[in-house]
């Protein structure tokens, strides 16, 4: 039967991985939101030197472009997380089986 504390260390060591990984998807999303301004930014530069009758539908098209690749990043921080909720489900169940077979 493992100990108290060694159960305790688990569950600490997969709150941290836990955190880790939420830090790591806001570093993703921070990174695609950076890269989508650069895209829009690249596009209303393209703009600029066309027409002005343009510039909405160039804008409007980076905008979409950009969405898409927030969106990406999204859901890679979904999957982040709910694969980190995962953990701390399967730790709590392992925590309540070595409770109970003790």
């Amino acid at each position: 039967m493992k100990s108290l504390a060694q159960i305790k260390n688990k569950e600490r060591e997969i709150s941290e991985k836990i955190e880790n990984a939420k830090a790591d998807a806001t570093k993703q999303v921070d990174a695609a939101k950076k890269e989508r301004d650069a895209v829009v930014q690249k596009s209303i530069e393209k703009v600029n030197k066309k027409s002005k009758d343009d510039e909405k539908d160039v804008e409007s098209a980076a905008k979409k472009e950009a969405s898409k690749i927030i969106s990406n990043a999204e859901k890679e921080v979904l999957k982040i997380r709910e694969g980190g909720l995962k953990n701390f489900d399967d730790a709590i169940e392992l925590i309540i089986t070595e409770f109970k077979s003790g």
